[in-house]
């Protein structure tokens, strides 16, 4: 399995955000011919948390003039063959809506949930795995935040997914998705530091889940929990990936690190610079 974390984030106080931090180890379960479980790991370097995008074209019309344009947020647990294809369906609808001239629709977040959630229905009952999923970030029609999970419940011997909103507040509370343990120990954690941090310390109060989650991969106490961290990040009107900068033992520099690949100078890409900004734990 994996692990999720994602939170309301009000560090900035004229920029609302919704952040996402995983674990990058993708693995799989496998049994012996006496029956018994175990786990292989497939990837170190797993993407788990991306970009969604949002994008509103006239119609009818031969250019598609681009009306309307965003991002949210996507993020999966369980199996990654259900988990990618469902974001790719969605992402190739998302990214092609159309509405007239007189009209300029504006898809708002319950209608994407209920879409999500048929997407993922489909693509667990043909693959034969079972995944959860989460989209966050800001209703593109209200601006307002929101965080919901979509996950399944056996229901009659057959798993029914549906989609539950998590409750944002002014204070700190995560929605967490992958092993059920890895998340208590998760929960467990933040509980524990936000009882002694002040919110007059805004970054730090912000920034525990991610502190949290980035221990629970160090201990390697989850055979299913480990590689590195990647981070989302997703505000009014954009989308933003984060590097984990980590600090190299003993010596005065650091390496950055993105879905526990690691960088070091100025990466590029033929003359262009990769310009992710980095997050230091």
């Amino acid at each position: 399995m994996t692990l999720v974390a994602i939170w309301y984030n009000s560090e900035r106080s004229n920029d609302e955000q919704i952040w996402a931090a995983a674990d990058t180890s993708i693995s799989n379960v496998e049994t012996t011919l006496q029956g018994h479980e175990f786990h292989t790991t497939l990837t170190e370097f797993g993407s788990k948390v991306l970009e969604l995008p949002v994008v509103c074209k006239l119609l009818p019309n031969i250019t598609q003039e681009v009306y309307f344009r965003t991002s949210l947020g996507f993020a999966f647990a369980g199996s990654s063959l259900v988990g990618l294809n469902c974001y790719s369906t969605l992402a190739s609808l998302l990214s092609s809506l159309g509405s007239p001239q007189k009209i300029k629709a504006i898809p708002d977040y319950k209608s994407i949930l209920k879409k999500a959630t048929e997407i993922l229905s489909l693509y667990s009952a043909s693959v034969r795995g079972l995944a959860e999923t989460a989209i966050y970030g800001f209703c593109p029609q209200s601006n307002e935040p929101f965080i919901a999970k979509i996950s399944a419940t056996l229901v009659d011997d057959k798993y029914v997914y549906t989609a539950q909103e998590h409750l944002i507040t002014e204070n700190l509370s995560c929605c967490c998705l992958g092993s059920e343990t890895g998340n208590k120990r998760l929960l467990e954690l933040i509980d524990m530091e936000t009882a002694t941090t002040s919110k007059i310390n805004r970054f730090k109060y912000w920034r525990i889940p991610a502190v949290a989650l980035n221990s629970i991969v160090q201990s390697n106490l989850f055979p299913t929990i480990g590689g590195g961290l990647q981070f989302g990040v997703a505000g009014r009107g954009y989308y933003e990936y984060l590097h984990n900068v980590v600090r190299i033992d003993g010596e005065p520099r650091a390496v950055h690190r993105n879905i526990d690949l690691s960088y070091e100078g100025i990466p590029t890409i033929g003359d262009c610079r990769i310009a992710i900004n980095g997050l230091i734990l």
